[in-house]
């Protein structure tokens, strides 16, 4: 087999894109599921995207791209949020109450504190209709 596959001339090189500009962007919750860190504790991973203006989708569309060239992509670290939710003494970490207080404060409700991970996705994007 040969080093050069048959799309070399049209794949883009590393950094060929347009890099998302610093600043602040309203953001999404596109999935997010419970689960434990390698150490066993719980935590949560969120998909997020950027939700309007000028670069709405901007992670989805990384991600669409990375597809077509390998099936197995992961969604682009820079949406992709893995926080811990307590310390190995059941304590809450300070990222997941950050985490939490910013989308409760960004959509005025609070949320449960139960692990169902369908109602936890239904309150972090806005969904007030299960509340």
């Amino acid at each position: 087999m040969s080093l050069f596959g048959s799309d070399y001339d049209s794949v883009k090189v590393g950094g060929d894109f347009q890099a998302l500009p610093a600043g602040g962007y309203v953001m999404v919750i596109k999935n997010v599921k419970v689960t434990n860190n390698s150490n066993g504790l719980p935590m949560v991973v969120a998909i997020a995207d950027i939700a309007e203006g000028e670069y709405k989708g901007y992670f989805h569309s990384l991600y669409r791209e990375r597809v077509e060239r390998d099936i197995n992509s992961k969604y682009p670290y820079n949406g992709t949020f893995y926080i811990t939710a307590v310390d190995a003494e059941g304590k809450t970490k300070k990222n997941f109450k950050s985490f939490c207080t910013a989308i409760e404060d960004s959509n005025e409700i609070q949320l449960p504190r139960n692990n169902d991970e369908a109602f936890l996705k239904a309150v972090m994007t806005g969904d007030r209709s299960l509340i």
